[in-house]
């Protein structure tokens, strides 16, 4: 890779990383073994890479984050379809409860690259900023 690459963007539809699962008559959507693998692997470059890595998925109605091993990883399927229940964890990146209408905003130049998820607050009907990072060049 060329040395002035600051960002490296992974995106596919299913996850590599995800608390989704089917859960009594909820529907979810675990990882697969294959997209598990491949989340290993992004992590083992990440270690020895000159840019940062974001992973970008979809699939899981809902919205996730999670920061592994020196990659950010963002599930984001949450714009308009039956929200998937997460259980999140104190450690996860993102612990917002419940449903997670929302879209993403990005913006990057060589120092920084900045991301917002906008969430739509359904009990006053307004989009707010929920999350957000700010990664800097290596």
């Amino acid at each position: 890779m060329c040395d002035d690459v600051k960002y490296v963007l992974v995106t596919m539809h299913h996850p590599m990383v995800t608390r989704s699962r089917s859960r009594g008559f909820t529907r979810g959507h675990a990882a697969l073994p294959e997209h598990k693998e491949l989340a290993s692997w992004v992590e083992s470059w990440s270690g020895k890479a000159h840019y940062r890595i974001i992973a970008f998925s979809g699939h899981v109605h809902n919205y996730e984050r999670y920061d592994l091993n020196g990659v950010m990883f963002v599930v984001s399927g949450g714009s308009g379809g039956r929200p998937h229940v997460i259980e999140r964890e104190a450690r996860d990146a993102y612990t917002g409860k419940g449903p997670t209408y929302h879209y993403c905003v990005i913006e990057a130049d060589s120092n920084q690259f900045r991301f917002r998820m906008r969430r739509f607050d359904t009990k006053d009907r307004q989009w707010r900023d929920a999350d957000s990072f700010t990664l800097m060049a290596w």
